[in-house]
């Protein structure tokens, strides 16, 4: 949805949250299931350090029926950032998997 929230003495700082947007069509009308990871660390750049992001969400059902034109759906995540946690830049890769029936 685009919307943070932040707890536990954490503070949103700039910016404008948004989710992760992906884009597929299919070759005629399919059934999809869309999947996403269980949990991802990322890794702080320069550092060792990580964070976990998990409890992934869909903007939808993750079994849709689609068509031979381009659809569109957001994925967002809870990322958990304990006490202490190094200041940085951390990255990582969400696999998201659109099997077609």
């Amino acid at each position: 949805t685009g919307l943070m929230s932040v707890a536990g003495g954490l503070l949103a700082v700039g910016g404008t949250p948004w989710p992760g947007r992906f884009a597929g069509v299919a070759s005629r009308l399919a059934l999809i299931l869309i999947r996403t990871p269980t949990s991802v660390l990322l890794k702080r750049s320069g550092g060792t350090e990580t964070l976990t992001l998990d409890s992934f969400t869909l903007d939808g059902f993750f079994i849709r029926l689609v068509g031979a034109t381009p659809y569109v759906f957001a994925v967002g995540g809870q990322l958990h950032v304990p006490s202490g946690t190094v200041d940085g830049t951390y990255v990582g890769q969400v696999d998201v998997t659109v099997e077609y029936f």
